[in-house]
């Protein structure tokens, strides 16, 4: 017999050696365990985009191309977890990860059968296949109970539960028991009743087997025995199990809905966000804005407008509120186009950038501008010979008159002036990235609407304007707030690392002071025009060639809209305009944002450094009685404004209309009092067309000189080619000059033939004949440059 503290020894060893493989065992465990961020890594959210009150408006399945929503233990129904428990894991709560008792019993089972029919597979096993990917073999299965085991040193019971009811496969394109429950029930797994429960706790175990949809009888077998063993294990009463077995399956999974389907595709475009996205979208203005889009497409479909697009823009923040791209997402083929945000050719809309800019080079509302006919030669030596929407020409217009009436000439002379590639430079720190050739591609009809631009760029850039020159890029999800930031101040530009000053403050002051005249607006578009409002508000149209797009874009202190409506195969149509197709929608739409609105609608704020004058709007200096009309601009403080020096009155002999007397000094009875125009020679042709009364040639103080007379048509290089099957007789081209000094008439010599003689505006109508010409025009000792031009 051994002494006793051998004995003790003995035992003390053979203790120790039985218990060092499991103190190994856990020191490894412990070692190899992984961390709880690995695990969280794993999962594969889908999104779901909100709008900025909560409305839930489309979901996007993952990279896996299934939908998965995690979400908190919290949020999922008790019911739900102890049905899941009940199908998969009874002892959840009593097992480190491995139950052995399931182990052993499985092996027993599968021995007798000689295949596998019972598995053993814990949730904390489950979960370590989906974290770790094991393979379904021998080996993966021992992997899977190790990673098991290390699972349960790291995270808690309920965190294990949390990631294995957001990862599980619970039916066909869904991981998780959120994404499931919306797919099948269309609401979150925090409300979800027994029955309901009962049936996607039993899909887990083969989801497309126990599909209801696909196999409704194999679904109700296996829900009615989730049930029965939630019963036998005192989980339910016998009145909760009786209950729910008699609840009907679900025959067909409900359609997701997609709302703002235009918004959430630009979305999904534009951020890499994933998971849950709250969106700057206000879903109830886009659902409004969107039936408005529809009507006005039925209504006007008779002309060929057949589809339309809005935009509105929070201006404080430059968020997207509204974003219809069509008059319907889902209706058809084309409506899925989202016209937001496809390039068009803007029309007018472009032209405030152009006096914008040369607000900021020393221009100013009360600049007097020409809009008479003038013709530009392109690089490629095509004539263009702007027109304006009206066909006419309203002669020395000031520039606030030019941009309110919306006239062509005026603009391309200013951009001509300003300098084409400086104007599409503006354009680009606007936002207008979709212009993206270089100045001459474009030409002087880029400020008419020629390059294309999407009404997403239109309405971020027209934000500027409403900022007072700072452009900040258009969001589509809400800025951060912060516990400093506090509540939205409209009128307080908030600048941000994003931002950019385009303008002055002043310029685009002057720019919105413009559009917003509504006085001028009516002088355009008549008073019974849906851009009369009767609030401030500031508009431009525009109406691209051959009526294929309209335009209508303007803006509030609060708010910017951007309007399109045509067809997206770009079809013209009859005659549908900015004001009267796309305005009418733009005017409805203002009225959506402000008739249930708290806010008043209001203006920018006015800069410092603008003041209001009264000018002859006909020569931009300061009225006198002779003085036709007069204009209210908005001018930089300290602008001296001379004068007016273009009208003047003279007293007119009845019997030879020579003139009398200038000025305001008494007058025979006999003579007449006529007002005269006095303007630079390049409005003569407007004056004589338009019955306007000049100092006839001879008043005026001055010698003619060498070089003050200049042929205007044709010029240098000119080739004009006679087309054969017509009369040459009326081929013709007009011989136009113009003169420093007013003449009586000038002679027009061809190749040193005398062929014509013309009286002041000195215009004279030449048949073409082939052959080079030298052209020259002469009046006493003033001769011109000689003109060389062919005709073929």
């Amino acid at each position: 017999m051994f002494p006793k503290n051998r004995g003790r020894r003995a035992v003390l060893i053979a203790a120790a050696l039985a218990v060092f493989p499991a103190c190994i065992f856990n020191v490894v465990l412990c070692i190899t365990a992984p961390s709880a961020a690995v695990l969280y890594e794993g999962r594969a959210p889908s999104t779901r985009i909100y709008d900025r009150s909560g409305v839930f408006l489309r979901e996007v399945v993952n990279e896996r191309g299934e939908r998965c929503n995690p979400v908190a233990l919290s949020e999922i129904s008790a019911v739900l977890i102890n049905a899941v428990l009940t199908a998969e894991d009874a002892a959840f709560y009593n097992h480190g990860g491995i139950n052995w008792f399931s182990v052993l019993r499985a092996s027993i089972d599968n021995k007798r059968s000689g295949r596998t029919v019972s598995g053993a597979s814990t949730v904390t096993m489950q979960l370590a296949r989906m974290v770790f990917s094991h393979p379904r073999d021998m080996e993966g299965k021992i992997r899977q109970g190790f990673d098991a085991l290390r699972i349960e040193r790291v995270l808690s019971k309920e965190k294990i539960l949390e990631e294995y009811l957001n990862r599980v496969p619970v039916a066909p394109g869904c991981e998780g028991v959120e994404a499931a429950s919306y797919r099948y029930f269309s609401k979150p797994a925090s409300e979800l009743e027994l029955a309901e429960a009962a049936l996607l706790a039993g899909m887990i175990q083969a989801p497309s087997l126990y599909d209801p949809v696909r196999d409704p009888e194999n679904a109700q077998k296996r829900r009615d025995w989730v049930l029965q063993r939630m019963y036998e294990t005192r989980r339910i009463s016998r009145e909760d199990f009786e209950t729910a077995a008699a609840v009907p399956l679900p025959r067909e999974r409900p359609e997701i809905p997609v709302k703002a389907g235009h918004f959430t595709d630009y979305l999904l475009a534009e951020t890499r966000r994933r998971g849950d996205i709250r969106s700057s979208l206000d879903w109830e203005l886009q659902e409004a804005a969107q039936n408005l889009a529809a009507q006005h497409t039925r209504r006007f479909r008779g002309n060929g407008l057949t589809n339309a697009a809005v935009v509105v823009l929070d201006n404080a923040t430059g968020t997207i509120r509204v974003m219809v791209g069509s008059k319907d997402w889902g209706m058809d083929e084309s409506g899925y186009v989202n016209g937001a945000a496809s390039p068009r050719q803007p029309g007018s809309t472009l032209k405030p950038f152009a006096y914008a800019l040369a607000f900021d080079k020393g221009w100013t509302p009360a600049s007097l501008l020409a809009d008479i006919e003038t013709e530009y030669i392109s690089n490629d030596r095509t004539l263009y010979i702007p027109r304006n929407y009206s066909r006419n020409f309203r002669g020395p217009v000031l520039a606030k008159e030019a941009l309110a009436s919306s006239l062509n000439i005026p603009a391309i002379r200013l951009v001509r002036d300003l300098g084409l590639a400086g104007f599409l430079d503006v354009l680009r720190n606007a936002g207008f990235s979709s212009l993206n050739q270089n100045a001459s591609y474009y030409g002087l009809g880029l400020v008419l609407g020629n390059g294309e631009v999407t009404l997403i760029e239109l309405a971020a850039a027209y934000a500027a304007l409403a900022r007072n020159g700072l452009y900040i890029p258009p969001s589509v999800t809400e800025p951060e707030k912060t516990e400093s930031s506090g509540p939205i101040q409209y009128g307080i530009t908030r600048a941000n690392e994003q931002s950019t000053r385009i303008f002055s403050p002043q310029a685009a002051w002057m720019v919105t002071s413009i559009l917003s005249d509504e006085a001028m607006r009516v002088q355009s578009f008549g008073s019974d025009s849906p851009l009369v409002f009767g609030f401030p508000v500031a508009v431009k149209t525009g109406t691209s060639s051959d009526w294929r797009d309209s335009w209508t874009v303007g803006y509030t202190e609060e708010f910017t809209v951007a309007v399109w409506s045509g067809d997206f195969e770009s079809v013209s149509m009859n005659q549908v305009s900015g004001s009267s197709g796309a305005g009418i929608l733009f005017s409805n739409i203002l009225h959506l944002l402000y008739d249930n609105s708290e806010f008043i609608p209001a203006l920018p704020e006015t800069p410092p450094g603008i003041e209001t004058r009264i000018v002859c709007a006909e020569s931009g200096g300061l009225p006198h009685e002779f003085c036709p009309r007069k204009l209210t601009v908005s001018v930089p403080q300290g602008t001296e404004i001379p004068g007016c020096a273009v009208h003047a009155l003279v007293y007119v002999d009845p019997a030879s209309g020579a003139v009398l007397r200038t000025g305001n000094g008494a007058a025979p009875e006999y003579a007449p009092v006529r007002l005269v125009y006095s303007l630079p020679p390049e409005y003569d042709v407007w004056l004589k067309e338009n019955g306007k009364f000049t100092i006839p040639a001879g008043t005026a103080s001055g010698t003619a000189v060498p070089g003050s007379l200049v042929i205007t048509k044709p010029r240098r290089g000119d080739i004009y080619i006679i087309e054969p099957g017509y009369s040459a007789e009326n081929q013709t081209i007009e011989l136009t000059a113009a003169s420093e000094i007013r003449m009586t008439a000038i002679d027009w010599y061809l190749n040193d033939t005398l062929i014509s003689r013309a009286s002041w505006p000195y215009t004279v109508s030449w048949p073409l004949e082939k052959g080079r010409h030298v052209l020259t025009a002469r009046s006493g000792s003033s001769r011109s440059d000689p003109v060389e031009f062919e005709v073929r």
